[in-house]
């Protein structure tokens, strides 16, 4: 530690943890509360939006616009199905989220036990190098 010039060493500043692991399931479940909690904010967001978009008369016009470019005059946008869409398309994403963390942290488990881990240095404050 670095105290107006001159270098004072603390106990603090020496403590070393070495991290030989982390739990995968412990990653599984802190993965699946994070992308779901994260869904459900996205889907409370764009239901409101939805909602805007209607009411804002913007949704007949996407209605048109499609039913110009498709040549069909029955296409109609409805937006329970598509909220419904929404719904199990992010269901889906939370889940292969959830799995790709929990491969990751297994993945990050055989990497350490490859290198014998990582060392932390807790405490203390940052000393300048030069």
């Amino acid at each position: 530690m670095l105290t107006r010039g001159r270098t004072v060493q603390s106990a603090a500043a020496k403590g070393k943890i070495t991290v030989v692991g982390v739990g995968a399931q412990s990653i599984f479940r802190m993965a699946l509360l994070f992308c779901s909690f994260f869904f459900i904010v996205v889907t409370i967001a764009a239901m409101f939006l939805w909602e805007v978009f209607g009411i804002s008369g913007y949704e007949s016009k996407a209605n048109s616009l499609i039913d110009q470019l498709i040549g069909s005059s029955t296409y109609h946008i409805i937006g329970w199905e598509v909220l419904f869409v929404f719904i199990g398309l992010g269901v889906f994403l939370v889940l292969i989220a959830s799995v790709l963390s929990y491969i990751s942290a297994r993945i990050f488990n055989l990497v350490l036990d490859l290198v014998g881990g990582i060392e932390l240095i807790v405490g203390g404050s940052r000393q300048r190098r030069g």
